[in-house]
């Protein structure tokens, strides 16, 4: 959390359409996990959120 810039507060208090628009990279890419899989245990579909994530994540946290 530290690392990242987040508190326990602002992830306790929003719900997953706020956290999908986030302006930290970190709690949106978690809610599109939650989002995009869905409870799915499907490999295909978790490579798929994966590479979505990723791609997220370089894009915004890693430049």
């Amino acid at each position: 959390m530290k690392q990242y810039g987040y508190t326990a507060e602002q992830i306790n208090d929003i719900d997953l359409q706020e956290a999908l628009h986030s302006d930290n990279a970190v709690i949106a890419s978690v809610a599109r996990i939650i989002r995009e899989l869905d409870g799915s245990m499907d490999s295909s579909k978790q490579k798929e959120v994966y590479k979505k994530v990723f791609t997220h994540l370089n894009n915004n946290l890693f430049l």
